[in-house]
């Protein structure tokens, strides 16, 4: 449908026709996760268009990664505001390595992967 995101796409499937128009639905919850991983980097890039800035903005202390604490105060700061579940569902996204922490490579793999129409 036109007026469908195209990341959306994937998770949705033809609702019964249970009225005058048929509908689309989410076939499941995997729509969720790019759902909020989309919001939450629209909002970081309206602040910083470009990933380094808002990384350095983010990384106070300058020590050039992120753990959860600094994650969550930087972008707070900044306006971005998530929630407890947002904040996990992004550091699973953006800590690749699993180290507990994100670098600045593990950082501009996201930007650079998770971008939507």
């Amino acid at each position: 449908s036109k007026f469908v995101p195209k990341w959306l796409e994937p998770f949705l499937e033809q609702a019964p026709k249970a009225g005058p128009v048929p509908s689309i639905q989410p076939r499941d919850e995997g729509w969720v996760v790019p759902h909020k991983i989309r919001r939450i980097k629209n909002k970081m890039a309206e602040k910083y268009p470009k990933p380094k800035a808002i990384f350095d903005a983010i990384d106070r202390d300058g020590g050039g990664s992120l753990d959860r604490k600094e994650l969550a105060v930087g972008l707070f700061n900044l306006g971005v505001w998530v929630g407890p579940s947002e904040l996990e569902i992004l550091l699973s996204t953006l800590d690749t390595d699993g180290g507990g922490d994100i670098d600045f490579a593990e950082f501009a793999n996201f930007w650079e992967t998770y971008t939507f129409d």
